[in-house]
């Protein structure tokens, strides 16, 4: 995206025909010509201009206040996903060890299961 199709980039141009204009403005005014009607009519043109330029300005600006909150919110919503992200990856973690935990349990279980009938089967047989 070029910069000129960005807000920033538009509210930049605008900013700077807008000084241009202002200067044109003030530079008429300054000449103090006498107040034909082309001296008026060009005053006129560039009031009008300066006022487009003001709206163009105004609509910009409150476009990038907006977008900026939106940004905020979508920066925020990223942290809490990071962290839920981290939570997750700690509880998987920590099931793992259980499931181990648990595998190892059931081992050492069967193990003195197996011993115990053993035991018991060879006490049987030397009675």
């Amino acid at each position: 995206m070029a910069d000129k199709d960005t807000v920033k980039g538009k509210l930049q141009a605008n900013l700077v025909e807008f000084n241009a204009l202002a200067r044109q403005l003030f530079g008429h005014i300054a000449e103090g010509k006498s107040s034909s009607d082309q001296h008026g009519a060009t005053l006129s043109a560039v009031v009008d201009k300066l006022v487009e330029r003001q709206k163009e300005i105004d609509e910009l600006t409150e476009t990038a206040v907006l977008m900026r909150s939106r940004q905020k919110e979508i920066d925020k919503i990223n942290m809490e996903l990071d962290r839920r992200t981290q939570e997750m990856t700690d509880l998987q973690l920590r099931l793992q060890d259980a499931e181990k935990t648990l595998e190892v349990a059931v081992y050492n279980g069967k193990q003195k299961l197996e011993t115990n009938q053993a035991g018991q089967s060879r006490c049987c047989v030397s009675r």
